[in-house]
């Protein structure tokens, strides 16, 4: 979700749940002050948000609501990770290929795939097969660093010829901020 669609969505919450009044509330990092000057802390976010929507309902091996680690918050609590720990995420969707070049832009994708341990990618293969679903890989961009979890995931949607997986992509909303100052 683009900074200005998720101020918008924000906004309209808010003023639904009756947490603020009016449509030009100040953002910082600690919070929102509306029209009439009432403060309310991000961590009041926790209590009605609602979680990321995958673009479909469901992929074949994953779990759209769940990566296996800490990103879940990001999944669950996407508003209040936007603006408490200047994180944005959402869940896209790419083919496994895809994925493996967003994972280290430059090389090969025989590089890359140099790194799976093709045993371990054959096993989740098997397991996608005979029904299980897997939580989806994400992708973290902070500043000049790549974070990813999931390249056995994707290369075993690869050998199942699965045409695209759900990713958690994920970014870091340091130069959004400055929007706010």
């Amino acid at each position: 979700m683009k900074t200005e669609e998720l101020k918008k969505k924000l906004v309209e919450i808010l003023n639904e749940k009756e947490l603020i009044i009016g449509k030009n509330p100040v953002f910082d990092k600690k919070g929102v002050v509306d029209e009439n000057g009432k403060f309310l802390d991000w961590r009041a976010l926790m209590k009605f948000e609602t979680p990321l929507e995958a673009p479909s309902e469901e992929y074949f091996g994953f779990k759209t609501n769940k990566t296996g680690d800490s990103y879940d918050k990001l999944i669950k609590n996407p508003l209040y990770n936007f603006f408490c720990h200047e994180q944005e995420a959402e869940i896209i969707e790419m083919p496994p290929e895809e994925y493996f070049i967003k994972m280290a832009p430059g090389a090969t994708l025989t590089e890359l795939f140099s790194f799976v341990d093709k045993k371990t990618a054959g096993k989740y293969a098997e397991k996608m097969k005979s029904g299980d679903k897997f939580p989806i890989p994400y992708l973290v961009y902070f500043a000049n660093t790549i974070g990813q979890e999931g390249k056995h995931r994707a290369y075993a949607a690869r050998l199942l010829n699965i045409k695209k997986i759900p990713v958690l992509f994920v970014k870091n909303n340091e130069v959004i901020f400055r929007v706010f100052e």
